[in-house]
């Protein structure tokens, strides 16, 4: 069975003790030192655009957290937890909506987390060319969540290159 609960980082439980409903017999467990932290965030990440011209606005950017362990319903929200060691991968889409006096090629330069998560791996390897109207580039973002555990929202910068003719 596994077992997590919220404790603020400045306590340190040394023991639970829990009652049984059906027999109101006590039973005390000594609490193991912590093994590892919990991260907490909800499935949408916000991403930033970031690059010189006004193409920029033309591109539209969503990402979604992909693979989900220990869900839960709160609220509006669906927060997905990853302990220490956990790997979270993020798919961020990005669409190119051409206008005529937008270039014809942009290039995503680089995709960077801002919240102290560990990036593991970008698929595909920045740099990414997308060409005409509607073009899409999909990449998946793999990390690590921070070592001391992390509670909001997970936050992305995506760069934008010179563009090309």
């Amino acid at each position: 069975m596994e077992l997590f609960f919220q404790v603020p980082t400045s306590q340190k439980p040394v023991q639970l003790i829990y009652t049984d409903q059906s027999t109101r017999a006590k039973t005390v467990i000594v609490v193991p030192p912590v093994s590892s932290w919990v991260s907490k965030f909800n499935a949408l990440s916000e991403v930033m655009k970031k690059g010189s011209g006004n193409y920029v606005t033309g591109i539209i950017v969503y990402a979604v957290v992909l693979n989900t362990t220990y869900g839960s319903f709160i609220g509006d929200h669906i927060w997905y937890r990853f302990f220490t060691g956990d790997r979270v991968t993020v798919g961020i889409e990005v669409q190119y909506f051409k206008q005529p006096p937008d270039p014809q090629s942009i290039t995503i330069s680089s995709v960077t987390n801002t919240d102290g998560f560990s990036v593991v791996s970008i698929n595909p390897s920045m740099p990414v060319t997308m060409t005409g109207w509607g073009s899409k580039a999909e990449i998946q973002v793999t990390m690590l969540p921070p070592a001391k555990g992390y509670s909001g929202g997970v936050h992305f910068v995506v760069e934008f290159g010179s563009p090309t003719a």
